[in-house]
């Protein structure tokens, strides 16, 4: 590689690992919800279970099975956001393997 072209592969694969540092951010928030989501999910199911024992408990029921519900549909958000990230991020970093892959420094001539 000519040392001319050195400075701007070296600028895009600093921006290509800032890009992925921010996607590897996004999927470990995506993914502690997702943890939370599900357990909240589990506290509602539960809830519903002990109802079944309550007379007249109709109304909470009702609304905790709108809560579930709400819960599941942002699970299953989630879930596809961390399956587009981590696909984004898998690319990035094949990206940036390859922009590696190529850039070579000559030693220096003493």
């Amino acid at each position: 590689m000519s040392p001319a072209g050195l400075p701007d592969k070296l600028r895009a694969a600093i921006t290509l690992r800032k890009e992925m540092t921010v996607l590897e951010d996004e999927v470990s928030t995506a993914r502690s919800r997702f943890t939370d989501v599900v357990q909240r999910a589990q506290e509602i199911r539960d809830s519903l279970k002990a109802l079944d024992k309550v007379a007249n408990a109709d109304d909470l029921r009702k609304k905790l099975v709108a809560n579930l519900r709400e819960t599941t549909t942002e699970s299953d958000t989630l879930t596809k956001t961390v399956e587009a990230k981590t696909q984004a991020l898998a690319t990035a970093r094949t990206r940036l393997q390859d922009l590696l892959r190529d850039l070579a420094l000559e030693e220096p001539k003493r």
